[in-house]
């Protein structure tokens, strides 16, 4: 008579079948046959053994998009796009796009707009997500809006970069995903300079929709001053959170960073 484990249910290969197996070939199962046949882990965990031998792994954390906004004109700027200027080497899209995904964001969504064709010219090679924004000249809240459109619905939340920032770096993006934390309230999450809240910015998801009704040449702070509760700040040394090149002066302080750096 043999005792049959719960595991015979399974269609799949069990010690059942080892044992069965050795009982119509006639040789004797005894103790020490049985303990070899489970000699290293050669019997596997069952899914639906009522309390399982093994913890089950920890589920992989919701991703974290990012957001850059590179639909702009720039034309307090004047002539050239600003945001295909070098500094350090590389257009400065390009380096807001770089610092987004080396500091762990996925997927990072670029909205282009002005110049759209060169923008994503300036930015090849990379594994980035194009999104058009026909509406461009109506504001940087039309940029916003495409963007969060396009974030997927698994993410649990979207840094916003400004494309004209070339001094962010992924440091500082890691840190502000290290930072947020919805189940413990901090659903907003900022980088503070010289005693000045700055960008990007990182957002939960339960902002999502104030943000896409953004109207107008404007940004999300009447959101942020809405919900002081949710909002935690991440202090930074250095320029980068503050310095946008919306200027020729600025262009070229950010060029005096980046080769100090």
């Amino acid at each position: 008579m043999i005792g049959a484990p719960g595991c015979a249910r399974s269609p799949k290969e069990n010690g059942l079948d080892f044992v069965l197996a050795r009982l119509l070939a006639n040789l004797p199962v005894r103790a020490a046959d049985i303990a070899r046949m489970g000699a290293g882990g050669l019997i596997g965990e069952i899914v639906t053994r009522p309390q399982p031998r093994e913890e089950p792994p920890e589920p992989a954390p919701a991703p974290i998009a990012a957001l850059v906004l590179a639909a702009g004109r720039g034309t307090r700027m004047g002539g050239p796009n600003k945001l295909l200027e070098p500094v350090g080497g590389r257009a400065v899209v390009r380096r807001v796009a770089e610092a987004a995904l080396a500091g762990g964001a996925r997927p990072v969504i670029v909205v282009t707009g002005h110049d759209g064709a060169r923008v994503r010219a300036a930015l090849d090679a990379l594994d980035v997500v194009f999104v058009d924004n026909p509406d461009y000249a109506a504001g940087l809240s039309t940029s916003l809006a495409a963007g969060i459109r396009a974030v997927p619905d698994e993410a649990q939340g979207a840094v916003v970069l400004l494309g004209d920032m070339p001094l962010v770096d992924a440091p500082l993006v890691r840190r502000l995903m290290a930072t947020f934390a919805p189940e413990e309230g901090r659903l907003i999450v900022v980088p503070v300079a010289e005693g000045r809240r700055g960008n990007p910015v990182l957002w939960s998801r339960r902002f999502f929709a104030a943000l896409a009704a953004i109207e107008g040449d404007v940004g999300a702070r009447a959101v942020l001053a809405a919900h002081p509760e949710a909002v935690a700040e991440v202090e930074v040394h250095g320029p980068g959170p503050l310095l946008d090149v919306d200027t020729p002066d600025a262009l070229a302080s950010a060029r005096a960073f980046a080769t100090d750096a």
